[in-house]
């Protein structure tokens, strides 16, 4: 009897020795990652400022996507220890700071170094695509991509997919809202926006709603995915424009005939704006009709004095807000009839076989057009000038030019590090 009570008091002092230890530390708290990731904001020439601000939490990649056309800044923020966040500003204002989990199905060594590619946003979501980074794919491990959807207000996933695609778009329209995943090479994803009813969530990483369109031969590496409604689009490829609607199937255009000048990196572009038009490479620009098939004719403006010899090699650059179009000439491929050096011509002969490109060429092509349709004229920008003349935050890096510059997106982002600016496009091109 004795030994039971010796017993019994030993747990009890060594209990309540545990319970004032626990005391005396004082509640346990959450590793600071949990808590969100630290950001400040500050207003700067026209736009806004954003700094990694939190010193607790070591990063392993920050990274800032292109501004969005609505005015949302998304950043993907990943900690030391494989924490995947989200952060959603509009304005100074964040709208959400998720942790993104990741699902049971999807392989932990992929989620932990997945890189975030694109985000679109909705009123109510905002739809992820991740894909394996540079570290997995160099190894010799590519995966297919990851999209998730989250609830904009909560950060809680609404659902994932899991297939093999490099781009997102989203369908027009408020009504049967989808995001169509895409590649080159890949077949066409179709993921309704809304979780259906009774569907299923990370039993699988497919979808159970989601819909696999086939690419037929004739589109050959899929260049851009433009939705003409909830079911329907037209695509841009190296052998011309196809169209897809679940009715009429697809039906294909070929390239129509090239000038003398060649391009090796340009891609064909497709834009919505009072219709929709077709450049399948620069130099031309065709409108198309609402069943896909293009219009007659080159639409594209003729440039000012002296550049008028910039028309066969403008490539356009997208449409903004506004509805006004911006195009960058574009250098021609090499060996070409442009590149190779010729023998010195005469006047007369020069006038007879066209413009000397090579001699033209040489004084460079670092020149922004900005087109207003209803306009006479096209506005002429040198962006090495504009951008050396833009008066930048303090601790951000000057480049030399606007590489990503996307009209649609309405902004543009200077990003160095844990800093980034984000300035309205007409304060930039005034």
């Amino acid at each position: 009897m004795k030994k039971v009570l010796l017993v019994v008091a030993i747990v009890l002092i060594a209990g309540g020795y545990g319970f004032w230890r626990l005391v005396r530390r004082g509640p346990v708290v959450a590793p600071p990652e949990e808590t969100g990731a630290a950001f400040q904001v500050e207003t700067y020439g026209g736009g806004f400022v954003y700094r990694y601000a939190d010193g607790q939490t070591p990063l392993r990649a920050l990274r800032w996507l292109p501004p969005s056309p609505s005015g949302h800044q998304v950043i993907q923020v990943v900690s030391q220890s494989d924490r995947q966040r989200v952060v959603i500003f509009k304005g100074e204002t964040k709208i959400m700071d998720a942790l993104v989990t990741r699902p049971s199905v999807i392989r932990e060594g992929f989620f932990n170094f997945a890189e975030l590619k694109e985000a679109l946003l909705f009123p109510d979501a905002v739809v992820l695509l991740y894909a394996a980074s540079n570290r997995i794919s160099g190894q010799g491990m590519d995966e297919p991509s990851l999209v998730m959807a989250l609830e904009l207000d909560s950060g809680s996933l609404r659902w994932f997919h899991r297939a093999p695609g490099l781009h997102l778009a989203a369908s027009p329209g408020p009504k049967e809202q989808a995001v169509f995943l895409y590649g080159p090479s890949q077949p066409i994803q179709r993921l309704p926006l809304e979780r259906r009813p009774g569907e299923a969530l990370g039993s699988a990483p497919a979808r159970s709603t989601a819909r696999t369109i086939e690419v037929p031969e004739e589109v050959r590496s899929l260049s851009i995915l433009l939705p003409t409604g909830a079911f329907s689009f037209l695509a841009a490829h190296g052998a011309g424009l196809s169209s897809y609607s679940p009715t009429a199937g697809w039906k294909h255009w070929p390239l129509p005939e090239k000038d003398e000048l060649t391009f090796s990196d340009a891609k064909p572009m497709l834009v919505s704006a009072k219709g929709y038009w077709w450049q399948p490479f620069p130099g031309k620009l065709l409108k198309v009709k609402n069943d896909g098939e293009p219009g007659e004719g080159n639409l594209l403006p003729e440039p000012p004095e002296p550049w008028v010899q910039d028309r066969p090699l403008l490539q356009l650059k997208g449409v903004d807000a506004s509805g006004r179009w911006w195009f960058a000439p574009t250098m021609p491929q090499r060996p070409s009839p442009v590149a190779t050096p010729e023998a010195p011509k005469s006047e007369a002969e020069s006038a007879a076989n066209g413009p000397d490109w090579n001699a033209y060429l040489a004084q460079g092509l670092d020149r922004l057009y900005r087109w207003t349709p209803d306009r006479r004229g096209m506005q002429l920008f040198q962006p090495t000038q504009v951008w050396t003349a833009l008066p930048l935050p303090n601790g951000l890096n000057r480049s030399a030019a606007f590489p990503d510059f996307v009209p649609e997106n309405g902004a543009i982002l200077v990003e160095s590090g844990a800093k980034a600016w984000r300035v309205d496009l007409d304060r930039v091109f005034p």
